[in-house]
């Protein structure tokens, strides 16, 4: 009775190779990401809030400030070019909390953040 033994245990062998191949497809490091979140939501203390959400989520550079306006109805994710490819899962690990969509304006490449998420009060 090996044989139907070893069946399983090489599919399960398999599954484990594949995985990882699927998963670093996409390699999507959060905390390769340098993250600055300004808060233009006018409430004290968002920004602080949503750095604890993200470093929670595994972004390791998360620094706050305020927006220069604090009346943005929703959150807004700018990026730098180069971290295009990211947009949607910044999106995606803000919508937990915040109805958040890509700024208008792309960043330019001087900045020193990859990208800036202003805050707004949704």
């Amino acid at each position: 009775g090996t044989t139907p033994t070893a069946t399983p245990a090489a599919t399960a062998v398999s599954e484990a190779n594949e995985t990882p191949v699927a998963s670093s497809a996409p390699s999507f490091k959060r905390d390769s990401l340098k993250v600055q979140v300004l808060n233009g939501s006018g409430v004290s203390g968002a920004a602080g809030k949503a750095k604890t959400l993200l470093e929670g989520l595994g972004y390791t550079t998360v620094e706050t400030g305020n927006a220069s306006a604090s009346n943005f109805e929703t959150t807004e994710v700018a990026f730098r070019e180069s971290a295009k490819e990211y947009l949607d899962l910044v999106i995606k690990d803000l919508s937990k909390e915040y109805t958040a969509t890509a700024a208008a304006k792309v960043l330019p490449t001087s900045s020193k953040y990859d990208i800036v998420i202003t805050l707004g009060k949704k």
